[in-house]
């Protein structure tokens, strides 16, 4: 097809497109940086035919635990669902912050639904109060019975997309998906008025917003203080 660009998610996605060129130019959406594959040298001069837009750093997986403790302040075990790829920089932030808030971490590796049907089923063994997770495709495709199960089991939840507290976990703290979306448009205007992307610097979005969900904390029979709802960008009844 001869296309100027082509918009993508990163990783097996834009893999693929690599094998099949070198010279389109490419604009992915990431959740991490890794994701890119070597295609970018550098998020500031990403030097080749490839450029971007991250949904937020890793260190949002350590705020995620914060705003966790400060709503249920009462967790001491908290699960975290991942995939068995690389999430060193996210684990970099993350055991830092359990440790000054005083939670032991749960890493669970999901890479099926079959393997997350076995993990949710071992939480309760696993005495786990509260979940998260680094997300993948796996993850995000099941994140309503995640949820649903999250709360079967008075297990409190806090995910990086809006999309979980809408299916009915508790919190979700990272970027708005539309923001980064018109983020990815305004790199394709770009291109297609003749920038390179080996110039364009990988971007990232300027806030991420807190979603809570109270009728989920009303379900969970938990009260979420003030101090975290005056936080909150968005609150859903």
């Amino acid at each position: 097809m001869n296309p100027a660009v082509i918009v993508s998610p990163c990783g097996p996605a834009l893999a693929a497109i690599r094998r099949a060129s070198r010279t389109v130019p490419v604009v992915s959406h990431c959740v991490d940086a890794k994701n890119f594959l070597g295609e970018v040298a550098s998020l500031a001069r990403p030097g080749a035919n490839t450029t971007g837009f991250l949904y937020f750093g890793p260190e949002a997986a350590g705020k995620r635990l914060q705003l966790l403790k400060e709503a249920v302040p009462g967790i001491e075990r908290v699960a975290v669902l991942h995939s068995a790829e690389d999430w060193s920089m996210f684990w970099a932030e993350i055991r830092p912050a359990a440790k000054a808030l005083g939670i032991a971490l749960v890493p669970v590796v999901v890479r099926t639904p079959e393997e997350l049907a076995r993990a949710l089923a071992a939480l309760t063994r696993d005495r786990v109060d509260a979940l998260t997770t680094f997300t993948d495709a796996t993850l995000w495709a099941e994140r309503q019975r995640i949820a649903a199960v999250a709360l079967e089991r008075r297990i409190a939840t806090i995910h990086e997309f809006r999309a979980y507290p809408i299916a009915g976990a508790l919190m979700s703290y990272g970027a708005a998906v539309g923001e980064v979306m018109a983020g990815v448009a305004g790199q394709v205007d770009r291109i297609l008025r003749g920038a390179r992307p080996a110039d364009l610097p990988v971007q990232q979005p300027t806030r991420l917003h807190l979603v809570i969900n109270l009728k989920t904390a009303k379900a969970l029979g938990l009260t979420v203080p003030p101090a975290v709802l005056q936080q909150a960008d968005e609150i859903l009844q």
